[in-house]
């Protein structure tokens, strides 16, 4: 199986081409394939996101992101894009950062408990919460920092974070919109 498209949805869902059935297969981070509900609510948030903006809304934001290549962290909290409206649904949670094996991974959840669990179980080594932040909208707060470390992606949601990077964050205990 090849990878063709990686794209965020909340959590990582990525399309894998199945040569032998000559169709794609849509899987979650954890290498599950999406249900056929979790699929058309995909497909459904997709084409809302497509009536809601037109063609130079898309191409200024992706000149904004060109832009940003380079940068550092003060110019990119400047230029950050905000590409979930207004009228979205506050959701409170939290953000986490997950030190492991080099890397920090930025994810976001209600219960981090449960989370922590989960990657203890699926990953081959051991992590640690370095840092979580509290927010009135955690997906957005999530595709914020994903946003401001996007040079520095290593794998999904998985970042090369320096020493600079990780005390920055710390620095930061709320992150509300």
């Amino acid at each position: 199986m090849q990878t063709i498209i990686k794209t965020y949805l909340g959590d990582i869902v990525a399309f894998y081409y199945n040569k032998e059935a000559d169709c794609i297969i849509p899987k979650d981070q954890g290498g599950f394939i999406l249900t056929k509900k979790e699929f058309k609510d995909i497909l459904d948030g997709v084409k809302k996101f497509y009536d809601k903006v037109n063609e130079d809304e898309i191409n200024k934001y992706n000149k904004l992101r060109e832009d940003q290549k380079g940068g550092n962290i003060s110019s990119k909290l400047n230029n950050t894009v905000n590409i979930i409206s207004k009228d979205e649904i506050k959701k409170y949670g939290l953000i986490y950062f997950l030190f492991g094996n080099g890397y920090t991974k930025i994810g976001k959840t209600v219960n981090l408990k449960n989370r922590k669990n989960f990657f203890d179980i699926k990953l081959p080594f051991k992590c640690e919460i370095i840092h979580v932040i509290k927010s009135n909208h955690y997906s957005k707060c999530e595709l914020f920092f994903h946003s401001i470390f996007s040079e520095k992606r290593s794998n999904g949601e998985w970042f090369d974070l320096n020493e600079d990077d990780i005390n920055w964050i710390k620095s930061i205990e709320v992150k509300n919109f």
